[in-house]
């Protein structure tokens, strides 16, 4: 058996701090789940995804609040970590969005990527200035994490 250490708080926060990307999952109408990979900010114990109005995963939201969002990355081996949220979600629009989607493009596309990136600066602009702009605010019920990088002999165990 092996007991997978869990991240501290803090660790939590540094690590959701990074661009890394989440995957955030929806139910279709059919029942299947919907994965979508999104860009988000964490704030506050509230995650923020900035994405556009027709999108499937909002459709999906309108329909059922109910998601889920995986946020994990290797460097090879063992070498993981992730955190996993079970949340409700709610769709923000307009002023408050413009003002979330800013914060999550400024993490994504910083100015040292933009200043060298013209396809990143255009690519900021465009999505910064779009009339279709929707959020998604995900309020988590459970936060689940784990950094297998932690791991020591002892937490591995013959059953």
């Amino acid at each position: 058996m092996i007991i997978v250490p869990e991240m501290t708080q803090d660790e939590m926060l540094r690590y959701l701090s990074q661009p890394l990307i989440a995957k955030i999952a929806t139910t279709n109408l059919d029942g299947t789940p919907q994965l979508s990979p999104v860009w988000f900010i964490y704030e506050n114990e509230v995650f923020y995804i900035s994405t556009y109005e027709k999108a499937l995963k909002v459709r999906n939201i309108k329909r059922d609040n109910r998601v889920v969002l995986l946020i994990d990355s290797t460097d090879g081996g063992i070498k993981l970590k992730g955190v996993l949220v079970k949340g409700i979600a709610r769709l923000i629009y307009g002023d408050e969005c413009k003002k979330i989607e800013k914060k999550i493009y400024d993490k994504y596309l910083t100015s040292e990527i933009t200043s060298k990136d013209g396809v990143a600066r255009m690519f900021k602009q465009e999505a910064l200035s779009s009339p279709d702009s929707v959020c998604i605010e995900v309020r988590p019920l459970k936060i689940t994490s784990w950094d297998y990088t932690k791991l020591r002999p002892e937490d591995i165990k013959s059953v």
